[in-house]
């Protein structure tokens, strides 16, 4: 989902939406166990080893609750800063979200010991995985726009502004970043977010093992308190099935809509392999929207032209989709 949210908070025009495409994700279900082993080498930690590597006072204290502790603040922190993100959304029912914010919000004022809640994987988001928060916090709206400009951050080329009226009128750093987020949907509702698990770490224990499971695999510690995906259900009528799209269609279009700048050339064998694979009535769409994606990326024409002569080249010789 993508919301108008101003880096200032303030809003933007319009209700926020889904973004136009699906997202097909190998995620574990709610309540799903591993178990793992994390190793502290303590002779590391020794007064004498620490003063020879420079290790400060914190990082000699090293030990499970340090670790919990420390990421228990930084999720705090992050379940703050969602609510307020999805407090601001417009037009879209995300009290399912935001529920699930504060139900986490409540179990960090007062975790368990050697309990620590984490945001992990794909769709964990870059404010999740990076110190980004931090910087948000601690820089001016200024700064952390030069920040996002040096770093590449959903931040546009002066160069690009120039040359493209669109990308002058609606310029990303204008607006929070990450300015969307990937969310467990039931119709129009967003009901979870993704990637949030509970680790208890027990000293000197063997991780637990599953009845049956094999030496490799693994199993987590209890089920997460919070809600799972059912507990959000919603009640009443249900939202009609989404109808069956062809797989080889869909993934021509993820692979298209998602191409950055600098990898069009080098992408296009791929883009040509995908197209051929599907229905013939479907590759004129995906061509055109193959052009769609450069003009949207702003190449200039001469570069569009040549890459979608390639293309044509590269189908002629793919073989053909399915009838």
């Amino acid at each position: 989902m993508s919301a108008k949210i101003r880096a200032d908070r303030s809003r933007g025009d319009g209700d926020d939406e889904y973004k136009a495409f699906l997202v097909f994700l190998e995620c574990l279900k709610p309540g799903e166990k591993l178990a793992a082993s994390v190793r502290i080498l303590r002779q590391l930690l020794d007064v004498r080893n620490t003063q020879v590597l420079g290790w400060s006072v914190q990082q000699r204290a090293l030990n499970p609750q340090a670790l919990c502790d420390a990421a228990n603040q930084m999720s705090s922190e992050v379940c703050r800063w969602e609510q307020e993100y999805f407090g601001l959304v417009r037009g879209m029912d995300c009290g399912g979200v935001i529920q699930f914010y504060r139900d986490l919000q409540a179990k960090l004022e007062a975790p368990p010991a050697h309990v620590a809640y984490l945001c992990l994987g794909r769709g964990a988001g870059w404010h999740k995985l990076t110190p980004g928060i931090l910087i948000a916090r601690h820089l001016s709206l200024p700064e952390y726009t030069n920040f996002r400009k040096k770093y590449g951050l959903a931040a546009i080329e002066e160069e690009r502004l120039r040359r493209n009226e669109h990308l002058r009128r609606f310029d990303r750093q204008d607006f929070v970043f990450p300015k969307s987020r990937k969310v467990i949907a039931e119709g129009e509702r967003a009901v979870f977010p993704l990637g949030w698990v509970r680790v208890a770490f027990r000293e000197d224990e063997p991780p637990m093992r599953v009845p049956g499971a094999s030496k490799t695999s693994v199993t987590l510690p209890p089920r997460p308190e919070g809600r799972s995906v059912e507990d959000h259900a919603p009640q009443g009528p249900q939202a009609p099935p989404v109808p069956q799209r062809n797989p080889h269609v869909v993934e021509a279009e993820t692979l298209i809509r998602t191409l950055k700048l600098q990898e069009v050339k080098s992408q296009l064998q791929a883009v040509a392999a995908a197209i051929g694979r599907c229905p013939a009535e479907e590759q004129d769409r995906l061509v055109g929207l193959f052009r769609a994606r450069q003009e949207e990326m702003t190449l200039k024409p001469k570069e569009i032209t040549a890459n979608m002569e390639s293309l044509a080249k590269r189908l002629q010789a793919a073989p053909r989709g399915e009838g």
